[in-house]
């Protein structure tokens, strides 16, 4: 494990409860620490229809959050590479079933289905990253800014997108862009196209900015477009660009492109709109996510659906008077549904405090019927690992009173629950007898905030 990552498995740190506000729609959880600030960026289902959160944590770095498909936190960790105060991050999926990550202050991050650190590697100013994905060739791609001060004119910034091996080392990085003083660029979307080149969208100066670059970075083409910037981006299936974000004074704006970038269609959005991601739906349409903004600069979370042509077919917001929320990032779900991270803003008990927001819809940006009660933390386990290498694994039960079932269950390396064992308070026993040697990963029964262990059947 990098000396720059420093993994949290302490589940009992993490307080979820279900927000008590009037929703418009649907329900929202909320995950954060007292008298810590936390922020949520990027969100992704899993293979098992729970969710995957990419945050940052105060004075802790990146936090991952996984819970299961209502919200119930099952692991969470912070990695700690001396990152910024506020450092956005995205999380996106890899070929062989793990996760990356990229952010302010770090280049990559790779995390497996359980959190543990696989791959990182850090990056100080002038860069900083926005946004990663991994391409067929498996090598990653990644786009943001470089950071300049001019001796004399001042400061500006360029768009700036690397491409990196597997084990994260640089193939190449381009900037783009002209850098020159208060001229502003910056990369927020990668992605690899269908015909393997990559597209990146951002800014330049106030206009919406869309390159298409070969895979050295080259540029094939790009285009400017008088529409502000664009915060997130899809390929649609017939090769056309969607991207969703705002136009300088009015509101969000959602634009299509051909796939050589001649521009198909906008659509504006209410002015007091900021758009932050963009999804495809089932029937061909978009989801597009983001926040209202009231004259007190209090927010909402915004969650609008669209036909194949842009066409508001409905628009939901979600909080109350009272807070403040936003989204970040929107993903369709295997349900049909929808699932929005974002951030909340506390003004009561505790102003100015922040807690990462995770909000799930159906098809119809509506309630989901699941109801999820207050939960508090768990705080001690119910069994220790004495043995976790060997031909089989020695487990010690702890008698601890806060577990209504004393038991654990045990996953193999792709997340799939294998056995459960019923802890009699015998003292010991032992588990692996009949199982395929390799990596295994064990947790409380009940699942509640319980630090999840990893062992290791060998032959």
């Amino acid at each position: 494990m990098s000396k720059h990552v420093r993994v949290f498995l302490g589940i009992a740190l993490v307080l979820l409860t279900l927000i008590p506000i009037s929703l418009t729609a649907g329900w929202m959880k909320h995950y954060g620490r007292e008298d810590i600030t936390e922020f949520g960026y990027g969100v992704l289902e899993t293979w098992d229809n729970g969710f995957v959160i990419s945050a940052h944590a105060e004075d802790e770095g990146v936090w991952v959050i996984r819970t299961d498909s209502v919200g119930n936190v099952q692991w969470d960790s912070c990695y700690d590479a001396g990152l910024p105060y506020m450092s956005s991050n995205c999380i996106r999926n890899t070929r062989d079933e793990s996760y990356i990550l990229t952010g302010s202050g770090f280049r990559l991050l790779k995390i497996d289905l359980w959190g543990f650190s696989l791959m990182s590697s850090s990056i100080g100013y002038p860069y900083t990253s926005r946004w990663v994905e991994q391409a067929s060739s498996r090598c990653y791609i990644a786009t943001g800014r470089r950071d300049t001060i001019h001796e004399v004119e001042g400061y500006a910034s360029q768009v700036w997108v690397f491409k990196a091996d597997t084990l994260g080392n640089v193939i190449w990085e381009n900037l783009y862009g002209v850098d020159g003083y208060e001229i502003y660029n910056e990369g927020k979307c990668i992605l690899e196209t269908s015909d393997s080149n990559y597209m990146v969208c951002g800014f330049t100066q106030r206009d919406l900015w869309l390159a298409k670059l070969d895979t050295f970075g080259v540029v094939m083409w790009e285009n400017t477009y008088l529409v502000g910037e664009a915060l997130s981006m899809i390929e649609d299936s017939d090769g056309s660009i969607v991207m969703a974000g705002n136009e300088h004074d009015s509101g969000g704006v959602l634009v299509k492109t051909s796939s050589d970038g001649v521009l198909l269609w906008k659509k504006n959005f209410r002015q007091d709109a900021t758009f932050t991601s963009v999804t495809g739906a089932s029937d061909g349409g978009y989801v597009i996510a983001g926040y209202t903004t009231d004259e007190f600069e209090m927010h909402d979370v915004l969650v609008a659906k669209t036909d194949n042509m842009g066409q508001e077919l409905w628009t939901k917001i979600y909080g109350d008077s009272a807070n403040t929320e936003w989204a970040e990032h929107v993903e369709h779900t295997a349900d049909g549904g929808y699932i929005v991270s974002g951030s909340i803003r506390w003004t009561a008990p505790e102003p100015d405090n922040y807690d990462v927001l995770l909000l799930k819809l159906d098809a119809n940006g509506d309630t989901v019927t699941t109801y999820i009660s207050e939960t508090a933390p768990q705080n001690e386990s119910c069994f220790e690992i004495i043995t976790s290498v060997g031909r089989q694994i020695l487990i010690r039960y702890l008698s601890n009173p806060a577990s209504s079932t004393p038991g654990i269950v045990i996953y193999d390396a792709l997340g799939r629950q294998v056995d459960e064992l019923f802890l009699d308070g015998s003292g010991t026993t032992t588990w692996g007898e009949g199982f395929t040697p390799g990596v295994y990963f064990i947790r409380e029964f009940s699942g509640e905030f319980l630090a999840v262990q990893k062992v290791i059947l060998i032959r």
